[in-house]
């Protein structure tokens, strides 16, 4: 897959996660509207800074941007280890805390 449209079905996901439209959530991370769609369709690729305001907007690592997720063929432990570690080194200690509780309470 283009990495340009990967970036964007990536990006379309984690703001569809937030429940904000394009032009909402360009208002939140201080980003033109156009340029949020631009992103999405892969038409234009994002720039570090831009990056970095996603990322700290949407609470996750760079690396969720870039992940591929195939429907039918399902991630190895491994796979699954990196996602959640990629999840939880951008967490806060609340949200840390919370999960670090439910996890123990899975043993």
């Amino acid at each position: 897959m283009n990495v340009k449209k990967l970036f964007g079905k990536n990006l379309r996901r984690l703001r569809n996660e937030t429940d904000l439209s394009q032009e909402a959530f360009s208002e939140k991370v201080g980003l033109q509207p156009q340029t949020i769609s631009n992103f999405e369709i892969g038409r234009h690729f994002i720039s570090a800074e831009s990056l970095e305001l996603l990322c700290q907007y949407l609470n996750v690592t760079p690396l969720e941007f870039f992940l591929s997720f195939k429907q039918d063929i399902q991630p190895t432990d491994k796979e699954k280890i990196d996602v959640i570690n990629s999840i939880l080194t951008n967490m806060d200690s609340e949200k840390l805390e919370q999960i670090y509780k439910m996890i123990l309470a899975l043993r």
